[in-house]
């Protein structure tokens, strides 16, 4: 369940609640003070972890007890925000968070076989025609294109290997 608290444009403070999968709330950009948590049904909250270390330790108080996630954003948030979470119903954490504005378009790479990394490299032309050029290696990478790009060009690759192959799954 994603729980989201937040002041309107007349100062009232609202909170709404959205269960599932792929729960959605729409907020009008005059919100403000915007507070974001997630529990499990039939769980426990989702607790913070340290999501700047690769094994993502659980992130806890002087007492050694685990501190709820919550995301606070008090103005001018970002246009979209989307929370991965993982884990079983007692022990779920936020693995990731794609925060961008509406002017931004996001390139995704996940890879599921965690025995072969992958390298996703983007060239594209930004509004002054300059050709500009990314790359990044890993099982999940995401680039974060400008809504000008033209001309994107996307390649994939294995790390220690050759070229992604295309394949057709009709």
């Amino acid at each position: 369940t994603m729980t989201v608290s937040f002041v309107d444009h007349a100062g009232r403070r609202h909170q709404c609640a959205k269960t599932g999968y792929h729960a959605k709330v729409n907020l009008l950009a005059s919100s403000k003070d915007i507070q974001v948590a997630f529990s499990v049904v039939g769980g426990s909250a989702i607790f913070k972890v340290d999501r700047s270390l690769p094994e993502a330790p659980w992130v806890k108080d002087v007492q050694g007890r685990h501190l709820p996630e919550t995301f606070v954003y008090d103005s001018d948030p970002p246009r979209h925000v989307q929370y991965f979470i993982r884990g079983p119903s007692l022990h779920s954490f936020v693995f990731d968070v794609d925060e961008r504005e509406d002017s931004e378009s996001l390139l995704e790479l996940i890879s599921r076989d965690y025995h072969c990394v992958r390298t996703m490299q983007v060239a594209y032309t930004d509004s002054s025609g300059a050709r500009q050029e990314w790359s990044s290696t890993g099982y999940n990478v995401k680039c974060h294109l400008p809504s000008e790009a033209r001309n994107v060009e996307v390649h994939f690759s294995v790390v220690g290997g050759g070229p992604v192959r295309k394949v057709d799954r009709r």
